[in-house]
């Protein structure tokens, strides 16, 4: 059985050796569609956001000779980077622990990633933050619950972070919602969010 496993195994490199190379140059001629598949894999999909991997699906193709639809193509690029560029996603250090404290932690019932990202769902959040709370990372459902709620070192932290990761992805003099999970007003540009943030929300960006 070893050996006949070892040969199939064999068979299957040398086939893909011929063919792979093949179907590599005719993506590369336009001759083949590129999908999604070919630049990630599709067990790999399931680790990217929708955001993520709606840009590479639109930056990962070829150009045409048709210029209404290179004009397309080129507008879904820039709106999917700029969705993705709207979209914060957090790295949560991955920490190794022996499987015996692993087995230990689930028989205790510790909560999993999902199941702390479903109860954030549940928070009961107050109108009011507290003074170094973001309100932008509050409204981000997808974010862990200590993520959401974090606290930073200072107003000035607060401050860099609100600025640099939140409000630059905003046109000066545009509309902009207030991304407080119980708030539903629409300020009128980014500094009448500043003011709304601190009079209401009690938090100084």
């Amino acid at each position: 059985m070893k050996a006949i496993r070892e040969l199939a195994v064999a068979e299957t490199k040398a086939c893909f050796r011929k063919q792979q190379p093949i179907a590599d140059i005719d993506i590369q001629l336009g001759e083949t569609p590129i999908e999604l598949e070919h630049v990630i894999p599709q067990r790999a999909q399931a680790l990217f956001s929708k955001e993520r991997c709606r840009a590479i699906g639109a930056l990962f193709t070829f150009a045409t000779d048709d210029p209404a639809e290179q004009c397309k193509r080129r507008s879904e690029a820039i709106s999917a980077v700029a969705a993705l560029s709207l979209r914060q996603e957090w790295r949560v250090p991955q920490v190794c622990r022996p499987k015996e404290e692993i087995h230990r932690a689930s028989d205790k019932g510790q909560d999993t990633e999902s199941e702390t990202r479903s109860k954030a769902n549940l928070v009961k959040f107050s109108f009011e933050c507290l003074p170094t709370q973001c309100i932008f990372c509050l409204g981000q459902e997808n974010l862990l619950l200590e993520l959401r709620t974090k606290e930073f070192h200072s107003r000035s932290d607060l401050k860099k972070h609100f600025h640099r990761k939140h409000l630059r992805h905003y046109s000066d003099g545009l509309p902009i919602e207030c991304p407080h999970p119980l708030c539903d007003e629409t300020l009128s540009h980014k500094m009448h969010l500043q003011n709304h943030a601190a009079t209401i929300h009690k938090t100084l960006t």
